[in-house]
This record gives C-alpha cells, sequence and structure tokens, in this order.
C-alpha cells in the first residue's frame, strides 16, 4: 500500500511540474535579470537618450560587450546628430553586427566625418571578411568610387 501512495505522489508531481512548464511557457519568456542582461539593457537605453557623450559611451560598451541584440540600436545611432556616436555606432556593429548592418556601414562610408568614414569602413572589413580599398581622407570622387566597390 505505501509503494501505490508514492507512485501517486509521483505521478501527481510530475504533472503539477509539466502543469508550471506548460504555464511557464505560455506565458512568455522570464524577464532578464543576470548582471549582464541588466547592464546591457541600460547601455541601449542609454544610446536612445542623454547626451552625445554618453550616447557614445554606451554604443562603444554595447560592442565591447559583444551584445548582438543591440544591432538594431546601433543601426539607428549611426544617423546620430554626433559623429562621435557615429563612430562607436559603427565601430561596435564591427564586433556585434551582422548581415542587417551592412548596407547601413556602406552609407556610412560617404558620411561627412572621416572618423565616422574610416569606422565603418573597419566594420565591413570585420564582418564581411574583405578589404577592398577606402580612403576616408580621400577627395568625394574618389571615396564615392571605393564606396561603390563595397555596394557591388
Amino acid at each position: 500500500m505505501k509503494f501505490k501512495i508514492s507512485v501517486a505522489c509521483m505521478i501527481f508531481v510530475t504533472l503539477l511540474c509539466l502543469a508550471g512548464a506548460w504555464t511557464a511557457r505560455a506565458a512568455g519568456p522570464a524577464p532578464k535579470t543576470d548582471p549582464y542582461s541588466l547592464e546591457a539593457g541600460r547601455m541601449v537605453d542609454l544610446l536612445q537618450s542623454g547626451h552625445g557623450a554618453r550616447r557614445a559611451r554606451a554604443a562603444e560598451a554595447l560592442g565591447y560587450m559583444r551584445y548582438y541584440p543591440a544591432e538594431t540600436a546601433l543601426i539607428t545611432a549611426l544617423t546620430d546628430d554626433s559623429a562621435d556616436v557615429r563612430r562607436s555606432a559603427a565601430l561596435s556593429l564591427g564586433w556585434c553586427g551582422g548581415r542587417d548592418a551592412l548596407s547601413p556601414l556602406v552609407q556610412r562610408l560617404e558620411d561627412d566625418d572621416w572618423n565616422v568614414r574610416q569606422s565603418a569602413w573597419v566594420a565591413l572589413n570585420s564582418l564581411t571578411g574583405m578589404q577592398h580599398p577606402f580612403d576616408a581622407l580621400a577627395e568625394p570622387d574618389l571615396r564615392t568610387s571605393q564606396a561603390n566597390t563595397w555596394r557591388t
């Protein structure tokens, strides 16, 4: 009789566990509370607001952290008013960007600031493994010609 009660208890506990797993899955993923995710989330928030220097540091930190979920936010930062933010975003995309970052980085090869152009070229080299010549300080016609090589 003891054995039957133990088996019944085990079946009941197993069913409870399965029901709990099912309801947890239906509720969606649990919020990330580990220190890495919390800090990365804070950096993404800083990237979208605040002073230009803070946004630039947040973009840089996301790259150092290799926080791949920040790719979209970093692509958006490529069009920031601050050249420092655009430069940091470009370099960070070289560390944690993907295929979606390629076209925006190629567009940054035509940026007004030479640091941003150079950073975009470095990021493209890193992401693609290719090294097409690009001189960020060259005359606009030559830069456009070199950027077209990347576009093709």
